[in-house]
């Protein structure tokens, strides 16, 4: 009978652990879930951001920002790019691409990720305006150009809407 109850109490360990499991695992999936849906998507290789385009056939917002330095690239990305009501008309239309410079040591970027951003602000960005937004289609063709726009993200969407027309 000693027996009996030790197997009982066994069963419903694993029993509760098993359970425990399941939750675990199901919360996990729900929080990465609900991250990917709250984050905005900010590519860093301009030939990935290509292949993404083409395939979603959805123009590319390139994002030359001076993170760490330019007051109008930190103002832009708080007042536009880092609200949810931005993510989501990203999420639905834009493909997004951003290329930094930062200046301080603590935010430097790989080698190779500054040479591509050279490269691209060489091509792209040849008068090194910061902040920079660019729209191209997949053929690489500028749809739009713009600096830092006062306003808030009902601006900046309308803006780019506006430029998205024919696209």
């Amino acid at each position: 009978m000693h027996q009996t109850i030790i197997n009982r109490k066994v069963k419903l360990v694993f029993k509760i652990l098993g359970l425990f499991s399941i939750l675990l695992v199901y919360t996990s999936n729900q929080l990465a879930s609900n991250v990917s849906e709250n984050r905005t998507i900010w590519m860093t290789d301009y030939e990935q951001a290509r292949s993404v385009a083409e395939a979603e056939d959805k123009p590319i917002l390139i994002y030359f920002s001076g993170s760490d330095w330019c007051k109008p690239c930190i103002k832009l990305s708080e007042q536009v790019f880092e609200r949810e009501e931005f993510r989501f008309y990203a999420r639905e239309n834009l493909i997004l691409l951003k290329l930094d410079f930062p200046r301080y040591k603590r935010n430097q970027l790989s080698t190779a990720q500054a040479d591509h951003n050279e490269a691209l602000a060489a091509r792209f960005n040849r008068e090194g305006d910061f902040p920079l937004v660019l729209i191209i289609d997949k053929h690489e063709n500028v749809i739009a150009q713009t600096g830092y726009r006062n306003g808030d993200v009902t601006n900046f969407v309308s803006y780019v809407n506006e430029n998205l027309v024919d696209f």
